[in-house]
C-alpha cells in the first residue's frame, strides 16, 4: 500500500470514530439523568450537602432507590444545574 491509500485509511478510521463519538453524546444526552429528571419520576430530596471545594449536592430517594447528584451554580444564572447524579449501592 502506498503512502496516499494508507493516509485515506487513517482519515476514514478518524471520521468513524468522530461520527461514533458524537452518536454516543447525542443518545447520552437524551439519557442523561438530573434532578429534575429524577424528580418527574417521584423522587424526592432527602438531604443536601454543601462544601466549598465541591459545591452543592444532594441525595434524592424512591422507596430502596437513592441517588447523589452534584450541583453547579453560576453566579450570573438564576438556576443551579446538575453536574451528574449517581445511584448509590
Amino acid at each position: 500500500m502506498g503512502d496516499a491509500a494508507m493516509r485515506d485509511i487513517r482519515i476514514a478510521f478518524a471520521l468513524a470514530l468522530a461520527a461514533s463519538a458524537a452518536l454516543s453524546a447525542s443518545a447520552g444526552a437524551e439519557d442523561r439523568v438530573t434532578v429534575q429528571s429524577l424528580i418527574r419520576q417521584d423522587f424526592q430530596v432527602v438531604a443536601s450537602v454543601f462544601n466549598p471545594a465541591t459545591g452543592a449536592n444532594v441525595f434524592l430517594q424512591k422507596k430502596d432507590a437513592l441517588y447523589f447528584c452534584a450541583l453547579t451554580e453560576t453566579a450570573n444564572s438564576p438556576d443551579l444545574t446538575t453536574r451528574y447524579c449517581k445511584p448509590v449501592h
